[in-house]
């Protein structure tokens, strides 16, 4: 079930269904099984950047942040949007290093297990999700550096300006 609410999601989120534009952050809604919108709703925001490993340096990178009360979640597209889903973490230990211009900066680990990974999260009620929303909230724009065990490297930046905040 959460599997198909999230194939949706992916889809929803490729052709812009059932999201709303506000400012720098979108508005959209997950779906049911029959593809209709629920009542809960997220917030997602591309950013762009550059990702080096073994076989090339300096490759497009594209990147999608979806963030609601439970997770903030980071998409990597190698090679940009028109590509699929970076789906290569597998069995490693990455180190997520996070700069905002407003901010101190942030980094923790976390390990990867014997399937295969392609959306890296930080939970609701952790120390990770907890550091992330408030660098997004004071900050304008923030940088990330992830690397991993296989010597993989990502860098991008988004934009949080306008980051949403629940009063």
């Amino acid at each position: 079930m959460k599997r198909f609410i999230f194939a949706v999601l992916f889809i929803s989120l490729s052709l812009g269904v059932f999201s709303q534009k506000s400012e720098v952050w979108e508005t959209s809604y997950f779906s049911d099984e029959f593809g209709d919108p629920t009542e809960d709703s997220f917030y997602f925001n591309e950013g762009s950047g550059t990702f080096s490993n073994s076989a090339t340096r300096s490759s497009p990178l594209d990147v999608i942040v979806i963030y609601d009360e439970d997770f903030i979640r980071f998409h990597l597209y190698k090679y940009g949007f028109g590509s699929n889903i970076t789906t290569d973490f597998y069995n490693e230990t990455m180190t997520l290093m996070f700069r905002g211009d407003q901010s101190e900066d942030y980094s923790y680990q976390i390990t990867f297990g014997r399937n295969r990974e392609s959306i890296i999260y930080a939970f609701n009620n952790t120390q990770e999700f907890r550091s992330l929303k408030q660098m997004f909230t004071e900050s304008n724009e923030v940088r990330a550096v992830i690397r991993t065990t296989d010597q993989e490297t990502y860098t991008f930046s988004i934009n949080t300006a306008l980051f949403p905040v629940e009063e």
